[in-house]
């Protein structure tokens, strides 16, 4: 049955991620260029007829239909409308002319050129991403879309051609169509308006001079810091209540509230909304807090100092450690969803290319990594890219791990994040991480790292997941941590179908002064930087025949043979070694391998492995022979 796709305009567009299922032809082995775009052209065919029932045979699993019609309208014929003015202009998928790459024996990925044509326009181009798995029972699938740059270059199109037809009243709200007029005026005294806060139906306006950097949203302090560039605040009144000399200047209230957090060098100080500073600029910390008699604690160097209800800084608090106080700070013990919907008050560009509707988070909830410097969502207030039936993104969940009790001795205090990211026609919480900030008692600071929750070369569908829910931190000096959390890998045990779905991941982070860094490491097991005694065996593995549709799934709390075999021959297959065994070859082909090396070449590595590498090769085989009785036995 054909249905048409609705017309409405694109919401600003991040990733994503859908799942298609296609019946291929019956061929073994690695994933096949032909077949790929074949099915590719086939999947094309029926989004750009608007075939889009047809088109959801071809997912994967179930997906709200919402989700079709949105797909529909990115990947078909657009027809956009808007008022009485109708809005056209076509868009042509080259699926026949991708580019495939092999990222393993069971993904691939493909990049095709989208052409955005209308008569009396300049064509213009764009890639789309997709990613796409070879199952084990003989189908492709299309696992994500990558449409960031699509998404870029279609509202830039969509911006030309609105331009020559459309009226601004149809496509922008009054309060912004009064704050564009604003910012004109604006331009007399400074460089330029960079956004627009409206707030109770009034706005304010971040002033700037110099050069807006390139990088901004991507930008760390000590980088804003170097930039040419500074920006002040101007109220409703059109009185400038935040001289033009910061980095940075957050949400207005988003911090504590009433006041407004600004950025200089690093430092961090606040506003009121009469223009009053309140806290200089020289702080290295601000922690919003619960209490009533303190609205945050400010920190400089390793002293601390309240902010007190009535705006006064307090002395210098004595015999105060961060560590013994974290229940005190506002984001300690909350659980909440981040979204457009959760923001009082929105904040969008001052631009007519640029739709977002932004969000600048408190400073120490970036520093904390749980929610970036800046966010954009789909902004209410543009006509343009506002859907009217589905909202594109899905919010942010962030929860809370209830910490474990450390020990006496202990010099750090925990606390453990989720942080799930959710698009539309996405898995649920498929973009998970976990964030763990740590209050080091020695030196009387807060330091935190990121870490992803799925770290294997796919991800399955989702039917085993959660059966284990691993989490936990441990010193293993004053300098060295591990992190070891339950992660989702589907990847192949065996030529003959045994798929890994869950297994114990082990992060390992470093820190040096202020410095907290990841450890990298393409390896699944922690052999690499740490010798392997029974502890690193015991978790839980959970493994199952098809990563597809999981059958005969089993959860072992030690590792098994299969596992073991894996573990060590990972360790080889990291220095590029050649298996005489093919299916070794077949198994880790790519994992390690860099664009420049297509198979692994060397055929002897044993002076190339580390003292770790040995012990730990040692220890697995002596373990695979204690259990050689037992699996002959159970044969």
């Amino acid at each position: 049955m054909k249905r048409k796709p609705i017309l409405t305009a694109i919401a600003s567009l991040a990733v994503l991620t859908i799942c298609f299922s296609f019946t291929r032809d019956k061929i073994s082995g690695k994933p096949d260029k032909a077949a790929i775009i074949k099915f590719l052209n086939a999947f094309n065919v029926q989004i750009k007829a608007g075939n889009i029932d047809s088109a959801e045979s071809f997912f994967k699993r179930d997906i709200a239909g919402a989700g079709m019609e949105i797909l529909g309208q990115v990947m078909g014929n657009y027809r956009g409308s808007l008022g009485k003015t109708m809005l056209a202009f076509d868009i042509n998928f080259d699926t026949r002319n991708a580019h495939v790459e092999f990222v393993n024996h069971q993904l691939a990925t493909a990049m095709v050129i989208a052409r955005f044509s209308t008569p009396g326009v300049k064509t213009q181009i764009s890639p789309v991403l997709f990613t796409i798995e070879k199952s084990n029972n003989n189908q492709y699938k299309i696992d994500s879309v990558d449409l960031r740059n699509f998404n870029e270059a279609y509202n830039n199109f969509w911006k030309i051609v609105s331009s020559k037809s459309i009226p601004e009243k149809y496509l922008y709200k009054p309060i912004t169509l009064a704050a564009f007029k604003n910012a004109d005026k604006l331009k007399k005294n400074y460089d330029g308006v960079l956004w627009f806060d409206h707030i109770n139906d009034q706005t304010y306006y971040y002033v700037y001079r110099g050069t807006v950097p390139d990088n901004l949203y991507d930008s760390k302090a000590r980088d804003r810091a170097i930039a040419n560039f500074q920006m002040g605040l101007v109220n409703p009144d059109m009185k400038e209540i935040i001289p033009v000399s910061y980095d940075l200047i957050r949400s207005v209230g988003g911090t504590v509230s009433g006041l407004i957090e600004v950025e200089k060098n690093t430092k961090k100080g606040l506003y009121n909304l009469n223009g009053k500073m309140v806290v200089p600029a020289d702080y290295d910390e601000i922690y919003p807090l619960k209490e009533n008699a303190n609205v945050a604690l400010l920190k400089k160097g390793t002293n601390y100092y309240y902010l007190k209800r009535n705006f006064i800084i307090s002395p210098q608090l004595t015999n105060f450690n961060i560590a013994e106080h974290l229940a005190l700070i506002k984001a300690y013990g909350q659980s909440f969803t981040f979204s457009a919907k959760s923001q009082p008050d929105i904040m969008e560009e001052n631009s007519r290319k640029m739709d977002n509707a932004i969000y600048i988070a408190p400073s120490y909830l970036a520093d904390w990594k749980i929610i970036p410097d800046f966010t954009m969502f789909v902004n209410p207030l543009r006509k343009v890219t506002s859907m009217t039936s589905v909202n594109l993104f899905e919010p942010t969940l962030v929860k809370f791990d209830r910490p474990k009790k450390e020990q006496a001795n202990s010099w750090y205090e925990r606390m453990i994040y989720t942080i799930g990211k959710q698009y539309l026609g996405g898995r649920s919480s498929l973009y998970s991480s976990k964030t763990v900030v740590l209050a080091d008692k020695r030196k009387n600071k807060t330091l935190s790292f990121e870490v992803p929750a799925s770290m294997g070369d796919g991800y399955y569908n989702g039917l085993a997941v959660s059966r284990c829910n691993e989490s936990d931190l441990l010193a293993l000096s004053d300098s060295l941590f591990q992190y070891k959390i339950t992660s989702e890998f589907a990847f192949p045990l065996t030529e003959k179908g045994l798929n890994l779905l869950e297994a114990p991941y082990y992060h390992f982070i470093q820190i040096k002064g202020d410095n907290v860094t990841v450890l990298k490491t393409s390896r699944i097991f922690p052999t690499k930087f740490n010798k392997l005694d029974d502890s690193y065996l015991q978790g839980c593995y959970t493994t199952a025949e098809n990563s597809d549709r999981p059958k005969n799934i089993r959860v072992e709390a030690v590792a098994t043979a299969e596992i073991l075999e894996y573990m060590k021959n990972e360790i080889y297959a990291s220095y590029h070694y050649r298996f005489k065994d093919e299916k070794w070859n077949a198994i880790f082909k790519q994992r390690f391998d860099n664009e420049a090396v297509d198979m692994p070449q060397n055929e002897d590595v044993k002076d190339s492995l580390t003292v770790i590498d040995k012990y730990n090769i040692n220890f697995i085989n002596a373990k695979l022979k204690a259990m050689q009785p037992k699996i002959q036995a159970a044969r």
